[in-house]
């Protein structure tokens, strides 16, 4: 865990780091870590923490950022990846289930799914490379959906404001 502050000066930047908590927990084999920020009441705070966590392959993984950009690599468990304003990136995941961001970037390499793999953004492009699910449903409000070599049996790609590109195969009769 790393913790940064900026203010006027250095005390105050020392003073703000200390507003900030950050909170690890485990429990019947369930570890969480959560950032504690001052109620909106006080004075602005101008921290950013930032986490380095590693976990069996095998484990399952709920990351979620109301500001702040989430990158996850090497999990084999359940994983589910949200960013309010900040962008998701996968890589080498085989069990995604929800990898979400309303303002940010989705961008997943590497990902082998069972059943159907998701993602979206609502402002921000979503990329997928060599994804292997046997249904891909991908979407962006404002943004590009670019998907290049995967392989599925039905891939659904959408966009509202934005290019939709795919470069990969279906398989037999695949739609």
């Amino acid at each position: 865990v790393a913790k940064t502050a900026r203010g006027g000066s250095d005390a105050d930047a020392q003073e703000q780091l200390k507003l900030v908590e950050v909170e690890i927990t485990e429990r019947a084999g369930r570890g969480e870590v959560r950032t504690r920020y001052p109620e909106r009441g006080h004075r602005s705070t101008n921290v950013s923490v930032s986490y380095t966590i590693t976990a069996p392959a095998g484990t399952s993984v709920d990351a979620r950022s109301v500001s702040g950009d989430v990158r996850i690599t090497g999990i084999k468990g359940a994983l589910d990846a949200e960013s309010v304003s900040g962008e998701i990136e996968i890589r080498q995941a085989e069990r995604v289930e929800t990898a979400k961001s309303i303002s940010g970037d989705v961008d997943i390499d590497g990902v082998s799914v069972d059943g159907t793999f998701e993602a979206s953004s609502v402002s921000g492009d979503v990329r997928a490379r060599h994804v292997k699910a046997r249904r891909i449903d991908l979407g962006s409000v404002s943004g590009d959906v670019d998907v290049g070599d995967v392989s599925c049996e039905t891939a659904d790609l959408k966009s509202t404001s934005g290019n939709v590109e795919y470069d990969g195969a279906l398989q037999k009769g695949g739609r």
